[in-house]
């Protein structure tokens, strides 16, 4: 009930649930930097591109790991579930600034982390020893 529900408001407003949570998270409207996780939906990804993307820096980040790893972290595959909009409405995009492969391969994270660094400003990141901190 509660998904019928929100859908149906996304299909008047798409952005009738992110514009509440940025005005919260910003509501001064100062922050230069972004990082939205768990996006599911194209509506969603749509609205960052076209709006959030006139004034900041949008980029797109996927992060997969193959079925196998999945299932060797506990995944189990759910009919109705990991099948549904909310799993796999990004499932068709192509166009993703950058693709992670999270699979346990931690050069290539290592490289994936610091091509989103290299998008940020540098007043934004500090970078020490194993670990990062960005601000802004």
């Amino acid at each position: 009930a509660m998904l019928s529900w929100s859908e149906a408001l996304r299909k008047v407003d798409d952005g009738c649930f992110i514009r509440p949570a940025i005005a919260e998270a910003d509501p001064d409207e100062q922050k230069r930097l972004w990082v939205i996780v768990d996006m599911r939906r194209m509506s969603d990804l749509n609205w960052f591109r076209e709006r959030l993307g006139k004034g900041a820096l949008v980029k797109t980040v996927l992060v997969r790991a193959t079925e196998s790893t999945r299932t060797s972290r506990g995944w189990t595959f759910a009919a109705g579930i990991d099948d549904a909009e909310t799993e796999c409405g990004l499932d068709s995009v192509q166009s993703w600034d950058l693709i992670i492969e999270n699979d346990g391969d931690e050069e290539r994270m290592e490289e994936s982390i610091a091509q989103i660094l290299s998008w940020c400003p540098p007043t934004c990141v500090k970078v020490q020893k194993d670990n990062f901190e960005v601000s802004g």
